[in-house]
């Protein structure tokens, strides 16, 4: 019964990832984002205001800063590897003509749980956190050293953990968690290490839908309950490192081209990570909160 259960879920997700390759089409024509999406967003607002952002030194969030560092924001990347993002601080720099000492770099394991009580101690005040960072086929172990599930304490637990530290010290005002389409396929289970599925990447990917899934009830949830202004976000599918991983895995014939093959023809395919950073933008400057927010609908968790 849990398998056919399963299957339904996939076969759900795998629709609505069709549909998500769709709208990546209807991006690249120019007919999206919708003029009042542009028009939502008040930069203004958002000058001088402070955003972590979590994985910020590639990819999605990356593009995010960007996007930031553009409204006049002071950002701060919270990482893991800060030699790289140090990298991405100094990228931005020099293409945004920006001001250094509005860029910031802070270290964060998401592997590690006791690792954001100490971010959370470092940061002080925080306007907006974005919960971008994430992985969905880790390599080596998939358990985390305080025994759950890597992929889930990744996605999930440790920027629930975060959030929370940042809240009981009255140092946040608004959140945004990332989710996917693939929470369509989610269903919680135990997440413990003991618990994880196997290291297929049918069981990997079952763990990052439930992640996703997480996070997206996690927004809800905070809202409802203790209304705090949280929104969850999914950008889509995005020829980012993550978006890549995801296809070489599942398709085979895309895993056995050699890697710079394999980026250009999922380029040609799936939005950019400029323009999913541009939903993620809209949906922590203007989407409601307690919100879900897609690339054509914002609705409640």
């Amino acid at each position: 019964a849990l398998m056919m259960k399963d299957a339904i879920l996939a076969l759900k997700a795998v629709c609505f990832g069709i549909g998500d390759v769709v709208d990546s089409s209807v991006i690249k024509m120019g007919l999206w984002p919708p003029a009042s999406i542009e028009r939502a967003s008040d930069s203004a607002a958002l000058r001088d205001s402070h955003v972590v952002i979590t994985g910020g030194n590639r990819g999605v969030g990356f593009e995010t800063a960007r996007q930031f560092v553009r409204a006049g924001s002071r950002v701060t990347l919270a990482c893991r590897n800060t030699d790289a993002a140090l990298k991405a601080v100094e990228q931005l720099v020099d293409e945004e003509r920006c001001d250094r000492r509005a860029l910031r770099v802070i270290a964060l394991d998401l592997a590690d749980l006791s690792s954001a009580k100490k971010s959370a101690d470092a940061l002080g005040q925080v306007d907006i956190l974005i919960a971008n960072a994430g992985v969905m086929f880790p390599r080596g172990d998939a358990a985390s050293s305080d025994g759950y599930d890597l992929t889930i304490q990744t996605n999930f637990l440790t920027h629930a953990l975060l959030t929370n530290a940042l809240l009981d010290r009255g140092r946040l005002s608004r959140c945004v968690l990332l989710s996917s389409v693939s929470h369509h396929a989610g269903r919680v289970t135990s997440w413990t290490s003991t618990a994880a599925t196997s290291p297929s990447t049918w069981g990997m990917w079952k763990r990052y839908c439930e992640s996703k899934l997480a996070s997206r009830l996690y927004a809800g949830e905070l809202h409802r309950r203790l209304a705090v202004d949280a929104v969850s976000v999914d950008p889509g599918i995005s020829s980012s490192m993550l978006g890549v991983e995801f296809f070489s895995h599942w398709w085979t014939g895309v895993g056995l081209l050699p890697s710079a093959w394999r980026t250009k023809i999922l380029r040609c395919v799936l939005r950019s990570p400029a323009d999913s950073a541009r939903l993620v933008f809209w949906a922590a400057a203007s989407a409601p909160a307690g919100s879900h927010v897609t690339a054509y609908r914002t609705r409640r968790v």
